[in-house]
């Protein structure tokens, strides 16, 4: 009986420092860097949209978000929100139809910066639509007359609006009758009337 006792004492005695040790190397480990996530978006061309950027910390708050690799289009400063996460003010770039954009970022919090997460943005547009008036008024013309009225082509669309003006006979286009228009433009083209006959 006196030999178990003088076991218990003496492998209670081995383990506890070895347990206190590990215990302080534990405490001694490097605070964890915060994780920011990776994303898609999608995002329509004709204008800026806010774009919601997220990370982790387990160990610290975050403190601030840093763009790192800008993209094609325009990307302002991370607002940091109150949750812990962050916005940014995105633009694409010029141009029309679908494509591609990315821009990087990373974290801070007191443990240290993060390492880069990507943006990848998905960029697309709607189809062309044109608008014009429905009809154009000359009015009365006598042969040999010329008149003249302009006629506004407009894309309210997307894209690019690529095509040409068709007139009747007797009336005719002055200058290129093709037009080109991108989202939002407009084009002017003159009209001409000149009748031969009554």
């Amino acid at each position: 009986m006196r030999r178990f006792v003088v076991w218990a004492v003496l492998l209670t005695g081995c383990v506890a420092p070895a347990w206190g040790r590990d215990r302080d190397a534990v405490s001694r480990l490097p605070p964890l860097l915060p994780e920011p996530t990776e994303l898609q978006a999608e995002v329509p061309r004709g204008g800026p949209v806010w774009i919601t950027l997220s990370a982790y910390s387990l160990t610290s708050p975050i403190i601030r978000f840093r763009i790192k690799e800008k993209p094609q289009g325009t990307v302002g400063a991370p607002e940091l929100l109150p949750d812990g996460r962050a916005r940014v003010r995105y633009e694409p770039p010029s141009g029309n139809g679908p494509g591609t954009d990315s821009f990087t970022y990373e974290v801070q919090s007191e443990a240290g910066v993060s390492s880069d997460a990507e943006v990848h943005i998905k960029l697309t547009d709607v189809d062309p639509q044109l608008t014009a008036p429905t009809e154009l008024d000359f009015g009365e013309v006598l042969p040999g007359q010329v008149a003249r009225r302009t006629l506004d082509v407009q894309n309210i669309g997307g894209g690019v609006a690529e095509g040409g003006i068709r007139v009747p006979e007797g009336w005719s286009v002055e200058g290129d009758p093709a037009y080109s228009i991108p989202r939002g433009g407009k084009q002017t083209f003159t009209i001409l009337f000149q009748p031969t006959e009554q």
